[in-house]
């Protein structure tokens, strides 16, 4: 595909999960059910199945993700690095759509999470710090 581009303003990441997952990696568990489970397609061109393509470069640049967690008084929107794909389904000689959004989907979930892992991991410093800092003031004056 030439000249085509997709925009994508703004996720969000939540934190506050009991499974400690967060949202965006539904999303790619959503794409993976859409693609068969596996991300693998079945049927070629040739045999009726999915149109194949082949996008020689695509680029996720300019977004942003809102870190949330609550517990830590963190809601703080981040910066994402860009993301640049290149030559996506040229191995198989073309890849279902499917198969496409998993492999451009992938490595935005990594690049978001990571992002939001660094300032949960940030904010849960500064949190014990603070405390810490309580604990030796309390001791000092009491």
């Amino acid at each position: 595909m030439d000249g085509a581009s997709l925009v994508v303003k703004r996720c969000t990441v939540c934190h506050e999960n009991p499974a400690g997952r967060n949202n965006l990696k539904a999303i790619l568990n959503h794409v993976k059910a859409a693609a068969g489970g596996s991300g693998k397609s079945s049927g070629g061109a040739a045999g009726g199945g999915e149109t194949r393509m082949i996008i020689d470069e695509f680029r996720f640049q300019n977004a942003e993700a809102r870190a949330l967690a609550p517990s830590l008084n963190l809601d703080k929107t981040l910066k994402l690095p860009p993301v640049v794909l290149k030559n996506l389904g040229a191995r198989q000689g073309g890849a279902a759509a499917s198969d496409i959004a998993n492999q451009i989907l992938r490595p935005i979930v990594d690049a978001t999470v990571h992002a939001a892992t660094q300032e949960y991991v940030k904010a849960q410093r500064e949190k014990l710090g603070n405390k810490a800092k309580e604990q030796v003031l309390d001791k000092l004056f009491k």
